[in-house]
């Protein structure tokens, strides 16, 4: 399966994700539960790793301010730690 610019999408995937979702008001639906939100950035990012301070970030650019949501550091982090359905790995540093 090939779209414009001769990519091959069916040897790579993310490429499709990275390509046609990244602007997608559904895929970037600020109102996700951020364990979705953390997933679909990893994915928008080929699946490479991101340390907490770069999820927190990426995460609160995704929300934007005021949704009532409390979001820091030490949430991200415990929610990476805690993970049993997205399959999130820790990294040491």
């Amino acid at each position: 399966f090939q779209r414009g610019g001769g990519k091959d999408y069916a040897n790579d995937p993310m490429a499709v994700i990275q390509d046609y979702c990244a602007d997608s008001a559904e895929f970037r639906d600020p109102a996700l539960p951020l364990k979705e939100i953390m997933f679909r950035l990893l994915l928008l990012r080929g699946n490479e790793p991101m340390n907490v301070e770069e999820f927190y970030e990426a995460v609160l650019d995704w929300v934007k301010t005021g949704d009532g949501r409390v979001i820091t550091p030490e949430v991200i982090q415990r929610l990476l730690a805690a993970d049993q359905d997205y399959g999130f790995l820790l990294i040491p540093d």
